[in-house]
Parts: C-alpha cells; structure tokens; sequence
C-alpha cells in the first residue's frame, strides 16, 4: 500500500490516508448553491411585473459558488494536493463531464433564446434578465468542475 491509497495491485484503498481538509458538507452546499444559480434566473424570468419589488438583486447568487468552492481542496490549487492515481484519473474524469456540461448548458441556452421569441417562451427583456442570466452561467461554470470532483472521490471514513 502506498502513502496515498493505491495498493501494489492498482486497486483502491478507501481507507488510506486521503485528500486533506475535505468535507460532505462541502458537496451539498456545492450541489445547494448549483441549485440556486440556476433557480433564480427561472424566477426572475417567469415573474410577473417588477421582480425588483420582492426579489433581491441576483449578484449575491454566485457568492455561494464561492464560498463552497473555496471550502474545498479542489477549489483551491490542485497542484499541492497528494493525489494518487484513482484520485487524479478522477479529477480529469470530473473536470471532462462538468465541460462537457456546461458546453451543453450554453448551447440549450442558444437554442432556448433562438427559439423564445417565435414559440411565446419567457425571453430576457431587461438588463437584470441578462445578468441574472450571465452570473448564473458564470457561477455554474466555475463551481461545476469542483461539485463534480467531490461527488466522484469517495470521502474518507467518518473516523479519520
């Protein structure tokens, strides 16, 4: 067994020593703060009126992203990190999906734009839509590389 969790025969060790300073409250404010870039900019979309009057400005939505990215070891410099081999192959594996999802993100967001104005869907018509929009994309860009990183290593036991 190495010092990072790889046995001398390639397999995994989910009990030898890993990743530092990680958390399983790290994941669900990642996945809660997800959540919300994405849900504000639906409800400032579908509001009837002024959402101005009862919704609050949307530029505090990305600070979650923030916070929870900062809270985790992979949000930080990776470089540092003591990663084995399972733990770096699934860190480029999360880094690929969370591209692969936002490239598929902003392309529905084309189509959905593209397509809003002849179908009757609800279309950004103010400058608050558009940011609502951009710091939404913006938070959800940065933070889904770590989210999906914390989901795919494995946590060390509730004991270590």
């Amino acid at each position: 067994m190495t010092e990072h969790g790889v046995s001398a025969t390639g397999g995994y060790d989910p009990h030898a020593p890993t990743i530092p300073g990680r958390s399983g409250r790290t994941r669900w404010l990642l996945l809660a703060a997800a959540i919300l870039a994405v849900a504000l900019p639906v409800i400032e979309l579908r509001a009837d009126g002024d959402p101005a009057a009862w919704l609050p400005e949307v530029t505090p939505a990305i600070f979650p992203s923030i916070m929870a990215m900062a809270m985790s070891p992979f949000g930080r410099s990776t470089r540092a990190l003591p990663l084995d081999e399972f733990e770096r192959d699934a860190l480029a594996r999360a880094s690929v999906r969370a591209n692969l999802v936002i490239v598929l993100g902003i392309a529905a967001l084309f189509v959905w734009l593209a397509l809003a104005s002849r179908l009757g869907w609800p279309m950004p018509t103010q400058p608050r839509h558009w940011m609502a929009l951009g710091i939404a994309a913006t938070g959800i860009a940065a933070s889904l590389p770590v989210l999906f990183a914390e989901w795919m290593i494995p946590l060390p036991p509730a004991g270590e």
